[in-house]
């Protein structure tokens, strides 16, 4: 056997991994708060910017000024967001504590 012949099974095993993440970081339907993701060259301040001008609530900072998590308090919240240039919301419950910043003990 040979390595060519595993190559469209391990394509495959690939496609579905990388499906099964995106569906699981995808924020779901009805959630509360969600994780945006920025452009890296913003700076802290106009992500607080954009996000209070979408009409969200900041709930924590992320490990890096362009991440944040948002409280959705209207469900227009998350459409305005995305016309100010987040390039990816997920789901926070998934990610965890990859988004926030650790604390100092």
């Amino acid at each position: 056997m040979r390595i060519r012949d595993l190559l469209p099974a391990a394509m495959l095993v690939g496609v579905c991994i990388f499906w099964l993440a995106a569906a699981t970081l995808r924020p779901q339907p009805g959630q509360s708060q969600v994780g945006v993701i920025f452009p890296p060259s913003l700076a802290g301040t106009e992500v607080l910017a954009r996000i209070a001008d979408a009409g969200g609530r900041l709930v924590r900072e992320g490990v890096w000024p362009f991440i944040a998590i948002v409280a959705l308090d209207r469900p227009e919240t998350l459409a305005r967001l995305r016309d100010r240039g987040v390039l990816l919301t997920v789901n926070p419950l998934a990610l965890g504590s990859c988004l926030t910043r650790p604390t100092a003990n």
